[in-house]
């Protein structure tokens, strides 16, 4: 795995063209200081992967309980795929894993609250995505979830739906895209593990420089805007339940 040190913003995008060229246009980016885990992993208690199979039935049968969105499909697995990722973007712990077509949207998530997260430096990830299996999904998707047990890309392009009818928060406009992989690969963070070596390049952007990345990136963004807009009662629902399911799992 590569790892590269940036000095400028133009660095960046000078990395991002090369990689798009080199790998027409196959490329994906996350912006994070944390882990490359899954939010299900980041924020639910476990000790084996059938923990978290199990923890993420249960979340999404305590989100069903208290949603009214109304979803596009109408055929149960691209239901099932929709509903999965609506909660996911409204905050619920999930295995699915968020990615980005849009490289200013990942920076921005990536030096989003810097400060006061005390770091000395944070990450933007590219993931090379040409060797991997994609899902899109549409009505007439077939594949369910529980059937993808190596790593894959789902694309739902129908995010933008959601942006229209107000479900969605600003993460949208990233293109919809998500990393599906099997509870037990889901343990290990991407970047240790092996079947990744040739597929993720990780730009670090140190505490010295995030003040110039701020500034340029200002250029392209309103930075004076949330990357994460006010929350809507879903989202607070969806949140008491990542603590309840944790904690009604290990009484």
């Amino acid at each position: 795995m590569k790892i590269i040190c940036i000095n400028s913003y133009q660095e960046l995008l000078d990395l991002r063209s090369s990689c798009n060229q080199k790998f027409k246009n196959e490329v994906l980016f996350r912006g994070t200081s944390n882990p490359l885990t899954p939010s299900l992993v980041e924020n639910c208690s476990y000790n084996t992967y059938q923990d978290l199979a199990y923890k993420e039935f249960e979340l999404l049968s305590e989100f069903d309980a208290y949603s009214t969105i109304t979803f596009k499909h109408k055929n149960d697995i691209p239901k099932d795929w929709e509903k999965r990722i609506a909660a996911r973007e409204h905050g619920l712990a999930s295995s699915l894993m968020d990615w980005s077509n849009n490289l200013e949207i990942a920076t921005e998530f990536a030096i989003h609250n810097f400060e006061a997260k005390k770091i000395d430096f944070t990450s933007i990830w590219f993931l090379i995505k040409k060797d991997l299996k994609q899902v899109n999904l549409e009505e007439s998707t077939d594949i369910h979830f529980n059937d993808i047990d190596e790593p894959t890309i789902i694309n739902y392009s129908l995010g933008a739906e959601y942006f229209k009818q107000g479900y969605s928060r600003r993460k949208f406009i990233q293109g919809g895209f998500f990393l599906k992989q099997s509870y037990f690969d889901n343990l290990k963070p991407l970047d240790i593990n092996s079947f990744f070596d040739d597929k993720l390049i990780q730009i670090i952007i140190t505490k010295s420089i995030v003040p110039k990345i701020w500034k340029s990136l200002s250029q392209v963004i309103n930075l004076d805007e949330d990357p994460i807009p006010m929350k809507s009662s879903l989202d607070d629902i969806c949140h008491q339940i990542n603590i309840n399911t944790h904690k009604t799992f290990y009484k």
